[in-house]
């Protein structure tokens, strides 16, 4: 359960957490890093995202404004009708993540950082952002239409977010002619970058390096 979307400009990073305020909504994370992008004078920059944060990402790149120049996810759902059915198995993600490892310590952080814990509550707040059809809820097809370069990354046994899924997203965008890269991550479940960690550090910055390269660097803020 990861609402936080790291954006990169200059080669410096910015991991963006919600704010908090009003309902949990994928529109709410935007909005947020859309803030401090303005805040900061960011004009250009790339985007990165694990799980929910991936989808933030989606939401952002999907803006088609020339600000986002390039977008990764990591586990990532699509469509959003994979996101819905979700908000109903919350009770059985709960055990899944208490089962794992790298899963269970975000819970232990949660609860080391949160002093009015209450993880039903937040399991509520989840599931009603899940199956959000709304304008702030999942991009859906608005995701095929990105036209920065996008690299799609899953694991072939991520128990939350089928790699088919992600495969079809990746045909769909190419078919649209949109640059779109795929990595399927052998024997990696949810958090594939924690598990594959080496991999997919390699090709997420061989993807920076050659986007960085086509387009001369990214172009710097005001």
């Amino acid at each position: 359960m990861n609402t936080s979307t790291t954006l990169s400009h200059q080669g410096a990073d910015l991991c963006v957490e919600t704010s908090g305020e009003g309902p949990l909504s994928y529109g709410q994370q935007e909005r947020d890093a859309i803030a401090v992008l303005d805040e900061l004078g960011v004009e250009r920059c790339a985007v990165v995202g694990f799980s929910d944060g991936g989808i933030t990402g989606l939401r952002l790149a999907a803006r088609g404004l020339g600000r986002v120049q390039a977008a990764a996810t990591v586990g990532s759902r699509w469509p959003a009708r994979d996101s819905a059915h979700l908000g109903e198995a919350f009770p059985e993600i709960r055990r899944k993540t208490l089962e794992g490892g790298a899963q269970a310590q975000l819970l232990e952080d949660y609860d080391r950082l949160n002093p009015d814990q209450d993880f039903d509550r937040l399991a509520e707040l989840y599931s009603a952002m899940w199956k959000d059809d709304g304008p702030d809820g999942h991009p859906d097809e608005a995701a095929v239409g990105i036209e920065a370069p996008t690299l799609l990354a899953v694991g072939d046994r991520d128990p939350f977010v089928p790699a088919e899924a992600v495969l079809e997203l990746h045909r769909r965008r190419l078919e649209a002619e949109n640059p779109s890269e795929l990595l399927v991550l052998p024997g990696a479940g949810h958090a594939a970058h924690d598990e594959r960690g080496t991999s997919t550090c390699r090709r997420c910055g061989a993807f920076w390096r050659e986007i960085s390269g086509a387009r001369g660097g990214y172009q710097t803020g005001k």
